[in-house]
């Protein structure tokens, strides 16, 4: 799956005190952070800040039909510790401008919900391609979720990420981050992921698939469990038809799911 470096701006509001943030919500403009990726909420009686990620890829090269997509987030320190998630939205063809300009803060200007990631996640799943632009500049913005719910209780950061990737695949797969051991099943296997296959029906015959190592594993879906996170958020059980094979799924790798 390619990857697409990220341009990353930070815009963000600072107040003296915490009656403050209604006011640094609404603001017009807000001060640019070049190259470093916050993201989320400080909220103190004397400091208040408000950060907003925008995030621009040069996707011109890329081609139609994109099925899957994610952001991938490298190193970065999280602060608070109440569980903040990030929500993706965008405000294109004009929000965030390229280059960002301080009036990309307005949260007027954006709207949606692509996609989420939890507290200290690194892959954020993009669960609408309409967000992304081939053939041009995508651009899209980060907030909390708690900036979105304008819920001024709680604070979390995601703080001094230098490393975001937009990754993507024109190919019908199910893409998943891990998988639980066979054994825990006997002779099958939990794979949880984003799931394009809005007709995946148990019984259905697929190809379980490590690119890494080039395997390919028929295998028979036996379960399926929707609506973990949201309406595209599945968790699917496939058993091996070969049983040659089944050792292979007993594996924590990384596997990406095809209908045979």
């Amino acid at each position: 799956m390619p990857d697409i470096d990220a341009t990353i701006r930070t815009l963000y509001t600072v107040g003296t005190s915490y009656g403050q943030i209604h006011a640094l919500h609404d603001a017009a403009t807000g001060t640019i952070l070049e190259d470093s990726g916050v993201c989320g909420q400080y909220i103190q009686y004397s400091y208040v800040a408000l950060y907003r990620l925008a995030l621009l890829f040069d996707t011109s090269d890329m081609p139609e039909g994109i099925n899957n997509a994610s952001i991938i987030f490298g190193s970065y320190s999280a602060a608070g510790g109440y569980g903040l998630t990030v929500i993706l939205q965008h405000g294109q063809p004009t929000y965030p401008h390229d280059p960002v300009v301080g009036g990309d803060y307005l949260y007027t200007q954006y709207s949606g919900n692509y996609g989420s990631m939890a507290y200290r996640g690194h892959e954020l799943i993009i669960t609408d391609m309409d967000c992304i632009n081939p053939g041009g500049i995508t651009k899209l913005l980060l907030k909390s979720n708690w900036d979105i719910d304008e819920d001024w209780i709680h604070w979390d950061l995601l703080n001094g990420c230098t490393d975001i990737k937009l990754r993507y695949s024109t190919d019908s797969y199910i893409y998943v981050d891990s998988i639980t051991p066979a054994l825990t099943f006997g002779n099958t296997v939990a794979i949880k992921g984003n799931n394009p296959y809005t007709g995946l029906l148990l019984g259905d015959i697929v190809t379980v698939i490590d690119e890494e190592l080039g395997i390919n594993i028929k295998a028979r879906v036996v379960k399926i469990i929707r609506n973990l996170n949201g309406p595209l958020d599945v968790k699917v059980q496939v058993q091996a038809i070969n049983n040659d094979m089944i050792p292979l799924l007993n594996k924590d790798r990384r596997w990406s799911l095809q209908r045979y």
